[in-house]
């Protein structure tokens, strides 16, 4: 074991590595990648970047948060006769100019916003308001609380202090019992929402904790991650729409639809079921291409993976379902909400969403009677353990769960594997170099592209040896090395990212297989990148650079119609596995 200063600042590097190659993970990509059948869904986050955020990192936020307003509502489990609570918990981690408070502190003023606009719910015995939003995180505070209403956490203290009480409200608190000198009560049906920025200043004491592969404590797999920087920041100008909803219409739609009970409809359940049943035995699917490494912590996060994209998935459809309600309400102003735009979104949630009254046998009212009646006097006793399936329901549909797969698989999953790693192999700061040239939004460049305003501008301060990076993706075969751009008169070296030949299959399989194993990204996001980026930051290339440019432009629909009919395997790769 190195000396205490030494392994300190080694965990440390640890950390800024796993850090960075979230960082451009979560830059990566789009709302619109995940919900392409959603416009209007996509549009009301989109609108958010006139005020300079980030579409996806606000989604990810209100993912979060937005079970919070759903009155308890429960996907139920028809093979385990069982309902499932749907509340999350997050942490968004960034630096201290990452912009972190810009993202939660729209959440926090929607949330006020709902508690005023529906303020007589939240008055307690003593006719006094009661908020749900809290800060505080000691136990005795909780509980208290928790008699009220079901809470919101956004705080930034460290959540191991109340460990048991969070593991007890992920699933929902089936019963809490509070003793005083002067009463005794019984909290029944209550949950928790977390929401936790941090700038991760003490996430290298964790990496200790983690660092034999060997430990788990059953608290941090349940937490969703994201990390943001200011490759997250959104620099260009954007208009504001006026006519879409804000945070505070999909909140308040979220209310007036009130407590469902949802279930996966038969094609939902078909595609889920062998995922879910995989992670939970943690076996591979085809549907999950991150990698697991081979230990407890890992083991345990791919485990409780199952149980987070069963919620995901639900969250997704009641979003969803939300949306619909709000987007043929011509009156929506992002700005206020007027009296008969409020009547038309009672009016649409009833012609939607069956009544609640032929719920009225929901896993709610089984079981629970008033302690004063005696069980034994009564004709007949419903057991609170046998809970009864719900007579009326929604559907989580097959695109929201696949959806829910996909955006957990390449962004959920990937972090919270990373942000734990404590793999101190030297080769895995290449990688995430690597990865930044595969991510950059140039498919032709130079050196000097590269490095005087591009992705390495850095890099005589952080000692990387570009030379060395593209030395690694050109054997790799990932780029390729000539003359393609004109400085004046002259040819100068440059690279241009390649392409699989779409005749070739055993060459597609290849190349999928090395994106994989080295970068964690499958072959469509490769493509997606390379169709998102420019050609060249120079207005001058060659001949040569245009033909190869072009060609590869034309390969890239073949190369989507092969996937479409590729089933890969992922363990093929004739460098690395044999």
């Amino acid at each position: 074991m190195p000396k205490r200063t030494d392994w300190i600042k080694e965990l440390n590097e640890l950390d800024c590595l796993n850090v960075e190659f979230c960082e451009t993970l979560t830059a990566s990509y789009n709302l619109s990648d995940f919900f392409p059948d959603q416009p209007y869904l996509v549009k009301i986050f989109e609108n958010y970047r006139s005020k300079k955020l980030n579409d996806l990192t606000l989604f990810w936020c209100v993912l979060i948060s937005f079970m919070h307003w759903s009155s308890e509502t429960k996907l139920y489990d028809k093979d385990k006769m069982e309902y499932i609570n749907l509340k999350l918990y997050g942490i968004l981690r960034g630096n201290s100019v990452s912009h972190k408070s810009g993202y939660i502190k729209p959440v926090r003023e929607a949330f006020d916003f709902v508690e005023r606009y529906y303020r007589e719910q939240f008055i307690d015995n003593n006719n006094k308001f009661s908020t749900t939003c809290m800060e505080s995180l000691t136990t005795a505070k909780l509980i208290s609380e928790l008699e009220m209403s079901s809470k919101f956490i956004s705080s930034d203290e460290d959540p191991k202090e109340i460990h048991p009480n969070l593991i007890c409200g992920f699933n929902g608190v089936y019963k809490l019992q509070r003793s005083t000198v002067r009463q005794n009560n019984n909290i029944h049906d209550r949950s928790l929402t977390v929401l936790i920025p941090t700038t991760g200043d003490r996430w290298p004491q964790l990496l200790e904790h983690f660092y034999d592969a060997h430990q788990t404590n059953g608290l941090y797999e349940r937490f969703l991650y994201w990390v943001i920087s200011k490759k997250n920041f959104v620099e260009e100008k954007h208009d504001m729409n006026n006519n879409l909803p804000s945070l505070e219409y999909l909140f308040i739609t979220r209310m007036e639809i009130g407590h469902r009970i949802y279930i996966y409809d038969e094609d939902t359940s078909a595609y889920l079921k062998p995922i879910l049943s995989a992670m939970r035995s943690n076996q591979s699917c085809d549907e999950i291409s991150t990698t697991i490494p081979s230990n407890k912590r890992a083991e345990a996060c791919q485990r409780r993976s199952a149980d987070l994209i069963e919620r995901i998935a639900a969250i997704f459809q009641n979003l969803i379902d939300t949306v619909m309600v709000l987007q043929d309400i011509d009156s929506i102003d992002f700005h206020r909400i007027q009296k008969h735009t409020f009547e038309k979104i009672k009016a649409n949630v009833n012609r939607n969403f069956y009544q609640q009254k032929d719920n009225s046998d929901s896993h709610t009212e089984s079981g629970l009677y008033p302690d004063h009646i005696d069980l034994k006097d009564l004709p007949e006793v419903q057991i609170k353990s046998v809970l009864k399936s719900p007579l009326s329901s929604m559907k989580v549909t097959l695109s929201a769960a696949k959806a829910a797969v996909r955006f957990f698989n390449e962004l959920l999953l990937p972090q919270s594997i990373k942000l734990f790693n404590t793999d101190t192999n030297v080769t895995k700061n290449n990688t995430i170099n690597e990865l930044k040239i595969i991510e950059y939004h140039v498919n032709c460049f130079s050196i000097s592209d590269l490095t005087h305003n591009g992705v390495f501008h850095n890099h005589k301060r952080n000692k990387i040896d570009v030379k060395e990076v593209i030395s690694n993706l050109e054997k790799n075969s990932f780029i390729k090395r000539g003359k393609y751009i004109k400085a004046g008169p002259r040819a100068i070296e440059s690279w241009i990212k390649q392409l699989p030949d779409p005749s070739n299959d055993e060459q597609i399989l290849c190349f999928q297989s090395e994106l994989h194993y080295n970068y964690e990204i499958t072959l469509k996001q490769y493509l997606d990148t390379y169709t998102k980026s420019i050609d060249c930051n120079s207005t001058a290339l060659c001949q040569s650079g245009k033909e190869l440019l072009e060609t590869q432009r034309l390969w890239i629909s073949l190369l989507k119609e092969k996937l479409n009919g590729f089933d890969f395997d992922l363990t093929f790769s004739s460098k690395y596995f044999g």
